[in-house]
């Protein structure tokens, strides 16, 4: 079904290359597909166009989070929250990234933005907790 939905939006943006939109969904198919560096392609040629895109900002950091890239990843979710700074999944995905980094201090902010907007998460909760212990630093490689 996927592969249908990559093949329609690829006939679209044939007929329309500069259909924003489309080259958005294009780009959330691939990733679903884990084609995630043709997904990366097409949220890059979506900010070409349109450079204030947020759900292609968005999305282009989530790929950037499946590839492991955090620190590009951990830049675009910063960048998406300039736009959505009520965004509880950028703040907790941006979190992620800082603790992957090692960034505990910037992780610790990130994951305390995340609980303002949803204080019951018992996820990024367990993540602050796990930055603010000093000693739970030296088990991650």
């Amino acid at each position: 079904m996927l592969n249908s939905a990559v093949l329609a939006y690829k006939k679209s943006l044939h007929l329309r290359p500069s259909d924003v939109l489309v080259r958005d969904y294009l780009g959330q198919a691939l990733q679903s597909l884990g084609k995630r560096e043709e997904a990366l392609a097409s949220f890059d040629h979506v900010l070409t166009i349109d450079p204030t895109h947020t759900d292609a900002i968005y999305h282009r950091a989530d790929v950037l989070y499946d590839m492991e890239r955090w620190e590009e990843s951990e830049q675009a979710y910063t960048r998406y929250l300039e736009f959505e700074s009520a965004s509880y999944h950028a703040w907790f995905n941006r979190g992620l990234c800082n603790r992957f980094l090692r960034r505990f201090r910037d992780a610790v902010l990130c994951f305390e933005q995340a609980l303002s907007i949803r204080p019951k998460s018992d996820e990024a909760q367990k993540h602050l907790s796990y930055c603010l212990n000093p000693d739970s630093w030296l088990q991650d490689p």
